[in-house]
C-alpha cells in the first residue's frame, strides 16, 4: 500500500508527544488514531492528540473575554424562540418573518437560530460597504443588537464573531487540508500567522481520477458488491474498505441487500437525529397525542412502537381495536362542547367493552402524558416521563439499543435542566415542544461492535485512512460541494456586501478520497439513478463500464443450466439455506398435503354448508367463477385484509342507509297498499311524508359509534334528497304497479340434492293491469351495475338476476319474472336486463332471449356444487387473466400473479 500525506506526516510527529493532529471531522481522527499504532513506531497514542477541527476552535482559539463562557447552542435557539414569541405578539419584524405571517412567528425559530452566528460578519460587511439600509437590514440590525443585549446579559459571548489571535500553549498542532473547511477564510490569517501550527495543504499536482458509469443504479450497486468481494481476494480486509455515499437513505437498503448476497460483512455508520430513531420518536409521539386531543392515529402511533417496553399489551391491542370499531377518530365540535369519542364510545360502545382495563388505559395515558406535555420547565418533564415510565413501560424487558437511545434522550434532557437551572431568565412558552425539536438536532450513532466494509456519508471519512474508498452515485449533482457565505441572504444583497464568488470545494473532494485511499479508489456512478437521469461529475474522465463476472452470477448461470455442468466457485449462503429448506419441507410432504386437504374440508363444510347441504348464492358463484383461491380465501378461511386505521364510517355506510330508506319506504307502500304514482310529476305529500318517516327511522336504527353517527345525521338531508329524486323518477316509471315484496329471502332445496338456493331481493312489483311481474334491484351507483349481464356475450354472466328469477319460479308461491332491472340511486334511472315495458321496447333484450343466461347460469351452479362436493376436494388449476389478480384484494396472500421489472435499457 502506498503512504499518504497523512500517514507520512504522523510516523515523522508521532514521537513529539506535544504534537496535536486535527482532522477536518471527528470520525477521520478516531481513524487516523486507531491507524498511528500499526504504521508508526508508537506501541500507544493519546487520543486527545487526535481531534477534529471543531474541538480545536473552542479548546485553542479562545476569546479574549476570558470571564465569558461561550453559549450553548440550545441556548442560542432558545433565545430565538423568545424572539419569534415577541415578534407574534408585536410584530417588529418586516422581512425577515413577513408581517402577515407574524402570527405563526414560531415557525421561523430554527432558522433564526441559524442565522445568529453569521450576523456579526454580516455586519461589519453592511458597515463597511457604506449601503444606507433597507427593511430586511433594519431587522437585521435589530437582531443583532437584541442578541447582543441577551449575550451580554447571561455574561456570554458567541464563538463565531471572536477573532482573537491564536494563544501559544507549548504545543505544536497540525492541520490537515484546511482548505475543505467552511471557516478557513476567517481564521485563515490566524493559522498562518501562528509559529506552532502546521498547515497541511492538499498537493497542487495530482493524478487524473476516472469513473465506471453504469446504465443504471442497481446495476452500479452489483458491480460494488462484485468489486469489492473481488478486493477482499485480492487480500484486502473487509474493514480496510469504506463505501462512501451521496444520498445514504436512499441506497443504503438496496447496498446492504447486496453485500448480504455476496455474503459481505458491512457495518453501516451513519447519525440519526434522535427523534428519527424509533425509541426516540416517542417523546414526539407523546406530543403529538396532546395536540391532536387523543386522535386515533396519535394514539395507534404511540402504543404501536414496538421498540418501547410496554407492559400490558393485551390492554394496549383491546385499546386499539376498541378505537377501530368506534370510529375514535378525532374530537369534534358540538354547540355545547367539545366531545371526546373516546369517552363517547365508552358511554355507548359498538360493541360491550371486554376489559375494564381497556378503558383504564386510556385515561391514565391521557392523564400522564397530558402531564408531561403540559409540564412547565424542563425539570417537571423529566420527573413526568419517570412516572410514566413506571406505569407504562417494563424497562426489564427493554430491548439494549432502544434502552441506549431513551438514556440518551434523557441525557439531552438533563442538559437543558442544567441551562434552565443556569439562566432561570431564559424562559420559553412550551418547555417540551422545545425539547422535542432539540431532539431532532441531536444526532445519534450506535457504537458497532461487529466488524466489516465501512458504510458511511459522503465526506465525512474523506480523510480517513482506508485500503479503498469505493464511492457511488459520483454524480455531478451529489458530489457538489458549494460553501455559501451569508447564505440567508439574496444573491443580489450578497454581491452589494462584497461577496461575489461561492467556494466550491467539490473538486477537493475527489482529490481527498483519491489521496487517501491506501491501495486504490473506486468512483462509480450510473446513467439512471433511482430517481432520476444523472451526469459523471466533470472533475472525472470517464471509463467505459467493467462488468465483473460475480459469484451470484456464476451461481445463477450455472443452477439453471445444470445439465452444461458449469464450473462453480461457490454457493452462497443464501441459496444453500433455501435449499435445505426446501428440502426440509418435501420431508412429510404426504401427511402435511393430507392434514392440509382435511383442515380445507373442515372449513368448507364450516362456512359453505348449512344444515349438511352446500349453501349457492349469487355472491357465492361470482367468487367461485372469478377466482376459486378468492372463494376460498374470502368465504370459507375468511381471509380479511388488516385494518390499523379507524374511519369516520364504514366505507358501505352511504349505500346501506340508502337501501335502507328505500326499504322502509317500499314497507309502508305495502302495508298501506298504495301503488306508484305521481301528482303533477312530483311525489304526493303523503308519500314524501313517509319519506320523511323512513330517513328518520332508517338513520336511528342504523348501528355506529357515536362519531359516526353523528356524521351521517349531518348528513340526513343529503339522504332524503338523493331517495326522493330516485323515488319521484321510480314513481313516474311504475304508474300502475303496486309492491308484492321488498328484502325478500327466498330459498329453494331441489329435490334430492345436496344443495340449496337462497338469495334476497331487492323489489318485486306487480303490473295493476295485467299482473305482470317486475323484478329490480337497487344499485347505489351505475358502476355497481354489473358488465357481463348475458351468456352470449360472457361465458360466466353475471348470476344476479338469473338466480332471483330461478328462486322466484321455485319458490312455495311460484312466480314467473317477465322483466328484470338495475336501478341507479344516485342517477334515478334504470339500467334494464330483460322486459318490453319499463324498458325500451326497441331493446333486443327480451324474455326469450334472456332464457340462454337462466341456462347459463343453471349449468355453473350445478358445476359448483359438483366440484365443493367432490372429495376428495381438489383446487383445480386456476386461470385467472392479469386483471383479475391485479385488482384482487387478496393478491398479497395468494401471490400467484407476480410483477417483475421490466429489463432495463
Amino acid at each position: 500500500m502506498r503512504p499518504s500525506i497523512i500517514e507520512q506526516t504522523i510516523c515523522q510527529h508521532i514521537q513529539k508527544l506535544n504534537t496535536i493532529f486535527i482532522f477536518p471531522t471527528q470520525t477521520a481522527a478516531d481513524l487516523w488514531a486507531d491507524r498511528a499504532t500499526l504504521v508508526s513506531q508508537a506501541s500507544a497514542v493519546a487520543m486527545e492528540r487526535f481531534i477534529a477541527w471543531d474541538q480545536f476552535k473552542s479548546t485553542s482559539i479562545r476569546s479574549t473575554q476570558q470571564t465569558k463562557n461561550a453559549i450553548p447552542s440550545a441556548l442560542r435557539t432558545v433565545f430565538a424562540s423568545q424572539v419569534t414569541r415577541e415578534n407574534a405578539e408585536k410584530p417588529f419584524l418586516k422581512i425577515l418573518i413577513s408581517q402577515q405571517f407574524a402570527h405563526q412567528s414560531s415557525g421561523f425559530t430554527s432558522w433564526i437560530s441559524d442565522l445568529l452566528p453569521s450576523l456579526d460578519m454580516w455586519k461589519k460587511r453592511f458597515e463597511k460597504s457604506g449601503l444606507s439600509p433597507d427593511d430586511e437590514d433594519e431587522d437585521l440590525l435589530a437582531l443583532h443588537k437584541r442578541y447582543t443585549e441577551f449575550l451580554n446579559k447571561n455574561n456570554l459571548f458567541e464563538p463565531a464573531w471572536e477573532m482573537p489571535p491564536f494563544k501559544d500553549d507549548g504545543n505544536t498542532y497540525i492541520l490537515f487540508f484546511p482548505e475543505i473547511l467552511m471557516d478557513y477564510l476567517e481564521y485563515k490569517p490566524i493559522l498562518e500567522s501562528a509559529k506552532s501550527i502546521e498547515l497541511i495543504h492538499l498537493p497542487q499536482e495530482h493524478e487524473e481520477v476516472s469513473v465506471q458509469k453504469y446504465a443504471n443504479a442497481r446495476i452500479e450497486i452489483h458491480q460494488l458488491a462484485a468489486a469489492i468481494s473481488q478486493l477482499h481476494e485480492e487480500g484486502v480486509n473487509w474493514n480496510d474498505i469504506a463505501v462512501d455515499v451521496p444520498d445514504l437513505e436512499t441506497y443504503a437498503p438496496y447496498i446492504e441487500r447486496d453485500f448480504t448476497l455476496h455474503e459481505i460483512p458491512f457495518v453501516r455508520r451513519n447519525g440519526k437525529a434522535l427523534s428519527q430513531t424509533l425509541a426516540g420518536s416517542f417523546f414526539t409521539a407523546c406530543r403529538d397525542c396532546v395536540q391532536e386531543n387523543f386522535s386515533y392515529e396519535s394514539i395507534h402511533k404511540l402504543l404501536t412502537n414496538t421498540s418501547l417496553p410496554w407492559s400490558n399489551t393485551n390492554a394496549i391491542q383491546g385499546l386499539i381495536q376498541f378505537g377501530k370499531e368506534n370510529n375514535c377518530i378525532c374530537s369534534y365540535q358540538t354547540e355545547e362542547e367539545m366531545l371526546d369519542p373516546w369517552e363517547q364510545a365508552f358511554k355507548n360502545p359498538v360493541k360491550p367493552l371486554s376489559d375494564e382495563a381497556i378503558k383504564n388505559l386510556y385515561h391514565s395515558l391521557k392523564k400522564t402524558a397530558s402531564a408531561m406535555v403540559n409540564a412547565k420547565s424542563f425539570s417537571s418533564i423529566r420527573k413526568n416521563y419517570f412516572d410514566f415510565r413506571d406505569k407504562f413501560f417494563n424497562m426489564n424487558q427493554c430491548d439494549p439499543a432502544s434502552d441506549k437511545i431513551i438514556s440518551r434522550c434523557i441525557s439531552e434532557l438533563r442538559t437543558l435542566i442544567d441551562l434552565e437551572n443556569d439562566y432561570p431568565d431564559c424562559t420559553i412558552p412550551s418547555p417540551y415542544s422545545f425539547f422535542t425539536e432539540y431532539l431532532t438536532t441531536k444526532m445519534y450513532v450506535p457504537q458497532e461492535t461487529k466488524c466489516g466494509v465501512q458504510i458511511l456519508p459522503y465526506r465525512v471519512a474523506a480523510c480517513a485512512p482506508f485500503a479503498c474508498h469505493c464511492i457511488i452515485d459520483a454524480s455531478q449533482k451529489s458530489l457538489s460541494l458549494i460553501y455559501r457565505q451569508l447564505g440567508f441572504l439574496a444573491d443580489t444583497k450578497r454581491e452589494s456586501l462584497g461577496i461575489t464568488q461561492d467556494i466550491d470545494v467539490s473538486d477537493l473532494y475527489i482529490q481527498l478520497y483519491q489521496i487517501n485511499s491506501l491501495h486504490k479508489v473506486l468512483f462509480s456512478v450510473s446513467a439512471k439513478t433511482f430517481d432520476s437521469y444523472a451526469l459523471e461529475h466533470s472533475y472525472f474522465s470517464l471509463t467505459q463500464e467493467n462488468i465483473i463476472d460475480d459469484v451470484i452470477s456464476q451461481e445463477k448461470q450455472a443452477i439453471q443450466n445444470i445439465e452444461k455442468n458449469l464450473p462453480l466457485k461457490k454457493i452462497t449462503a443464501g441459496t444453500k439455506d433455501s435449499f435445505t429448506a426446501w428440502k426440509e419441507t418435501q420431508a412429510n410432504t404426504t401427511t402435511e398435503n393430507q392434514n392440509t386437504i382435511d383442515s380445507l374440508i373442515q372449513k368448507i363444510e364450516e362456512h359453505a354448508y348449512k344444515n349438511g347441504k352446500l349453501r349457492i348464492s349469487q355472491t357465492t358463484l361470482k367468487d367461485y367463477f372469478t377466482c376459486k383461491r378468492l372463494w376460498l380465501l374470502k368465504n370459507n378461511l375468511k381471509v380479511s385484509e388488516a385494518v390499523d386505521e379507524a374511519q369516520l364510517t364504514d366505507p358501505f355506510a352511504y349505500g346501506r342507509i340508502l337501501h335502507e330508506i328505500l326499504h322502509q319506504v317500499l314497507l309502508k307502500l305495502k302495508k298501506e297498499n298504495l301503488p306508484f304514482k305521481t301528482e303533477n310529476g312530483e311525489l304526493p305529500h303523503q308519500y314524501e311524508q313517509i319519506l320523511q318517516e323512513s330517513t328518520d327511522t332508517a338513520l336511528k336504527q342504523f348501528e355506529a359509534s357515536a362519531l359516526a353517527k353523528e356524521t351521517l345525521l349531518n348528513k340526513r338531508d343529503g339522504f332524503y334528497n338523493e331517495i326522493k329524486n330516485a323515488l319521484a323518477s321510480l314513481c313516474s316509471k311504475l304508474k300502475g304497479y303496486s309492491v308484492l315484496e321488498t328484502e325478500k329471502e327466498l330459498t329453494y332445496e331441489p329435490e334430492d340434492k345436496n344443495y340449496f338456493f337462497t338469495g334476497t331481493i331487492d323489489c318485486l312489483v306487480r303490473n295493476d293491469t295485467d299482473g305482470e311481474l317486475l323484478l329490480i334491484d337497487f344499485k347505489s351507483s351505475e358502476a355497481a351495475v354489473p358488465k357481463n349481464k348475458y351468456a352470449e356475450d360472457n361465458d360466466i354472466p353475471d348470476f344476479q338476476m338469473p338466480m332471483y328469477r330461478f328462486l322466484l319460479e321455485h319458490d312455495s308461491n311460484a312466480r314467473t319474472v317477465n322483466e328484470c332491472v338495475f336501478f341507479c340511486l344516485n342517477k334515478a334511472e334504470v339500467k334494464g336486463i330483460v322486459g318490453t315495458k319499463l324498458i325500451s321496447s326497441r331493446s333486443k333484450h327480451f324474455i326469450k332471449d334472456f332464457q340462454e343466461t337462466q341456462k347459463r347460469f343453471e349449468q355453473l351452479a350445478e358445476q359448483f356444487a359438483s366440484e365443493v362436493t367432490r372429495r376428495p376436494f381438489v383446487l383445480e388449476k386456476v386461470s385467472s387473466d392479469w386483471n383479475t389478480c391485479a385488482s384482487c384484494t387478496y393478491k398479497a396472500v395468494c401471490r400467484r400473479t407476480f410483477v417483475v421489472a421490466k429489463k432495463e435499457d
